[in-house]
């Protein structure tokens, strides 16, 4: 017998690698992605048929108003929930000034208080002819806006620096005072 051939019982047949256990694999990812999907999905769904992201879209909130204080932040925040919870009454602009003329008398404790108009300050000499700055007690005002059911007013002294201002919100059939901040 030559040297190189070789009997069968030398023979080890290669083994057959098994491409059973990388296609289970292959298919455990592939289920396990489809039912990750498909859970996040009906969890996103709301009971009317909507998901959360059309919602958002179709209602947008305006956005909680920025201030220094976090505390005045969840104070407006509130007051906005407020508003939402309550039947929607359209704000009455043209009861703003009466309304926030009630509340400027009680904030500074004088039912005598004169409440002018920025306006009636563009003629000084018709303004000094009609009020007194040493006898009447003068706070002038200025509505800076009104938007939706909030409004934002200016105050201070005449011929001086702004003091004040103010954000009053549309509750209850009439104009509260919610929050103020002094401006320098």
């Amino acid at each position: 017998m030559p040297k190189n051939e070789f009997s069968e019982l030398d023979y080890k047949p290669e083994k057959k690698r098994g491409c059973l256990l990388p296609a289970l694999i292959i298919t455990a990812v592939v289920v396990s992605t489809v039912v990750l999907i498909v859970i996040i999905g009906i969890r996103k769904e709301t009971p009317n048929g909507i998901t959360e992201n059309r919602q958002e879209e179709q209602h947008e909130e305006p956005a909680p108003e920025i201030t220094e204080n976090a505390g005045e932040k969840e104070l407006v925040d509130q007051e906005e929930e407020k508003v939402e919870e309550t039947e929607a009454v359209p704000p009455d602009h043209d009861q703003l000034e009466d309304d926030i003329y009630k509340w400027l008398t009680l904030r500074v404790d004088d039912p005598e208080v004169i409440m002018v108009h920025t306006s009636e300050l563009d003629d000084v000499k018709s303004f000094l002819e009609r009020y007194s700055l040493e006898e009447d007690n003068i706070i002038v005002y200025r509505i800076e806006s009104t938007e939706d059911q909030f409004a934002t007013a200016v105050f201070g002294l005449p011929y001086s620096e702004w003091s004040i201002r103010a954000v009053f919100i549309w509750r209850d059939g009439k104009w509260n005072y919610l929050r103020e901040e002094a401006l320098r």
